[in-house]
């Protein structure tokens, strides 16, 4: 007797044949399908946006078919910023060198990054039938380990420096650098510079010894939870001839520079001079700076550690605005060109009820206004401003008060700005003591955690970004690649030449980049603002986020920055390359 459960119920001659009908419809419908396939019939684009992915070289390219021509593929599609190798012109050129991450157990051919490979600087297109291909798209090569090596490990000697101002994750990718060479190649000569650019001749010239401090694998081994940097950083101290001098003598031939925009300015020179001399030195950079303002990558490393931080700043400031009747928080965020940290925090908090960057331009009646109704609605306030936003209202406070106006730079070059959340906490107290109807009269609890925010241990997310950019700026100098800057671009990192940083910067996108440069040009026809103009200008995605979030007005973009000619593009963090200002 058969179990019903085991077999189930039988089926009919009827219901059998059935069935068999249906597989069969499907088997034939596969099998059309699958003709069809290499036949390349379906669904398709147009012939002239057609693209094809080459399997061979492991790179996207473009097609295009042209009038009288039999050989499409002779046509180069992208516009390729390729990296200076030390082999393409060093009389000292080495043989290539098999590199000995091949012979790791581990280790398998999709590690390695072939030079073909690179990444698109935009990645978003219009798709639309009538859409043109943009005409050569800007592309980066892709960092990675190569197959193959120009410097052999027995014979490198690295040097290590840090510049600038501080930032979270310096130490990390200090330590990374180390273990990339020394485990990864087995380098064992890799030097710390002290001090910044100074360091490399200063000590030299005080006491006839360079001064550096010999890094290994074991004397980095916990500088990674610590603040700072372990080498010490300065501004300014930059001289050429000194610097290579001291790389001369020293025997080096693979520097590393940890900066910002000028740093990667003065790597670029040391790399152009080096050439000249004849010195076989490759020189990498890798970017750092809070700001976020270094141009064409997404991020710079420090930088969501640096939103983190400044929540607290935000948190604490919101307790005190709630503690007090008409209470306003007020915290200054880092920031002189570009408001990445103030808007970013400002939108990962939600506390904020008014952010304030160097991109916008906003009207000091119109902002108290706005606090006016705010503090009616909730009984309190909150507010963040970037140190570089609203300079032109101090400007013409200092001008009213007779004090200096004059501009004031760092060793670096960096303007210096006078303290823009002292300006405004006193024009929130001017405005509100000739406003009896509001009472008791508003109170102002300002914080300015800067140097809170630069000097804290790199977070999670940090420090793993940290470690990749050493290893990739690591991998690309073994290569022999030299005055290059390493950088993520969509997510990718990518070799960026050192010569396309300088020069350019990283700002906020806070509106359609097309429409502002028609309006920036009418202006400068015209001598005249339309003001019904502005009202056309679209915002982007992430400034349209930060409006709706805090609820404050619609503040008027400041048309005084330049979009790159090639560039300009908007990154992963909203960012959009401009020229920078002299």
């Amino acid at each position: 007797m058969e179990c019903n459960l085991c077999t189930g119920p039988k089926l009919s001659k009827l219901q059998t044949e059935q069935k068999e009908i249906k597989m069969a419809s499907i088997y034939l419908c596969a099998l059309v399908l699958f003709a069809l396939v290499p036949l390349n019939i379906g669904f398709q684009l147009p012939q002239h946006r057609r693209q094809q992915f080459d399997i061979k070289t492991r790179h996207f390219t473009k097609k295009h078919e042209q009038q009288g021509s039999n050989d499409p593929e002779k046509t180069d599609g992208f516009q390729l910023h390729k990296l200076s190798k030390l082999q393409d012109w060093c009389s000292k050129a080495s043989a290539d060198k098999t590199n000995p991450l091949q012979n790791k157990n581990l280790i398998r051919d999709s590690f390695f990054i072939p030079d073909e490979e690179a990444v698109l600087k935009s990645i978003i297109v219009n798709a639309s039938e009538s859409a043109s291909i943009p005409q050569k798209p800007v592309t980066f090569e892709r960092a990675g380990p190569r197959k193959t090596l120009y410097f052999d490990p027995d014979e490198v000697v690295a040097a290590v420096v840090t510049c600038g101002g501080l930032a979270p994750g310096i130490n990390t990718v200090i330590q990374e650098l180390v273990h990339c060479l020394e485990n990864q190649y087995g380098v064992r000569r890799i030097w710390g510079v002290h001090y910044g650019y100074e360091g490399f001749y200063g000590e030299l010239e005080r006491s006839g010894e360079l001064g550096w401090t010999l890094l290994t694998a074991k004397s980095v081994d916990q500088i990674h939870v610590q603040g700072g940097t372990v080498l010490g950083s300065n501004r300014g101290g930059y001289d050429t001839d000194k610097i290579l001098n001291s790389l001369e003598i020293a025997g080096v031939n693979m520097l590393f520079v940890i900066g910002g925009d000028g740093t990667m300015r003065g790597g670029s020179v040391l790399a152009k001079e080096a050439r000249k001399r004849g010195l076989r030195i490759a020189i990498a950079g890798i970017p750092k700076t809070v700001d976020n303002d270094i141009p064409l990558i997404d991020r710079s490393f420090g930088f969501e550690t640096a939103v983190e931080e400044a929540q607290k700043a935000i948190a604490a400031a919101a307790v005190e605005a709630r503690a007090f009747p008409h209470g306003i928080g007020l915290v200054q965020l880092m920031g002189r060109n570009s408001g990445f940290i103030a808007l970013h925090a400002t939108l990962a908090s939600r506390e904020v009820d008014c952010v304030l960057i160097p991109e916008i331009n906003f009207e000091v009646p119109e902002l108290m206004a706005y606090l006016e109704r705010t503090l009616r609605e909730k009984k309190h306030a909150v507010v963040v401003i970037a140190e570089g936003a609203g300079q032109e209202h101090v400007v013409m406070a200092n001008k009213g008060a007779k004090r200096d106006t004059a501009t004031k730079r760092d060793a670096s070059g960096n303007k210096l700005f006078d303290d823009v959340g002292i300006w405004l906490t006193e024009e929130i107290k001017r405005y509100f003591s000739h406003e009896p109807a509001l009472k008791p009269y508003p109170t102002v609890k300002y914080i300015n955690p800067t140097y809170m925010v630069r000097s804290t241990k790199a977070n999670s997310a940090d420090a793993i970004f940290c470690t990749t950019l050493a290893h990739s700026a690591a991998h690309a100098a073994m290569a022999g690649y030299t005055n290059f800057m390493v950088g993520p671009v969509n997510g990718h990192n990518t070799y960026i030449p050192l010569e396309l940083i300088f020069g350019s910067i990283n700002i906020v996108s806070v509106a359609d980049e097309v429409r502002v440069r028609n309006i920036r040009s009418e202006v400068k026809t015209t001598r005249k603002l339309n003001p019904f103009v502005l009202t056309l200008l679209r915002l982007t995605q992430i400034w349209a986020r930060a409006i709706f979030t805090t609820g404050q007005p619609d503040f008027m973009p400041a048309l005084g920055w330049n979009t790159h000619r090639i560039l300009g593009c908007t990154t992963l963090y909203g960012g959009w390359t401009v020229d920078r200002e002299s």
